[in-house]
């Protein structure tokens, strides 16, 4: 499965790289692809930050409409970015589960979630 990672990335020390590395490091040992926003946007670049978030943002909305779940990091829900993809998600019918739960993925069955 190719999984995406969301979470925190403006205003975070190092741009929370390492908690985005740590999990595409689960999802790898897991069995599974990781689709990570950092490696999405490597060579996006802009001296506008609001540029560069919304190109980075196009880049990530298609990659994540490419996933088969997305995974979301401890404090997602104070990004803009985060809130905008798992809200995509949910329309879109991807199941999204908290980095948590990733352990259990391969033991449940794939079922899309719908709503918001």
């Amino acid at each position: 499965m190719k999984i995406y990672i969301s979470g925190r990335i403006s205003g975070q020390p190092n741009l929370n790289r390492g908690a985005f590395a740590d999990a595409a490091a689960a999802i790898i040992q897991l069995g599974h692809v990781p689709v990570n926003p950092h490696d999405i946007c490597r060579d996006i670049n802009d001296d506008n930050e609001r540029e560069l978030w919304r190109k980075c943002m196009r880049k990530c909305i298609a990659e994540l409409s490419q996933c088969d779940v997305m995974v979301t990091l401890d404090g997602w829900e104070k990004s803009e970015g985060a809130t905008l993809e798992v809200r995509i998600a949910h329309i879109i019918g991807m199941k999204v589960i908290p980095l948590s739960a990733l352990p259990l993925i391969n033991n449940q069955p794939f079922e899309p979630v719908f709503g918001c």
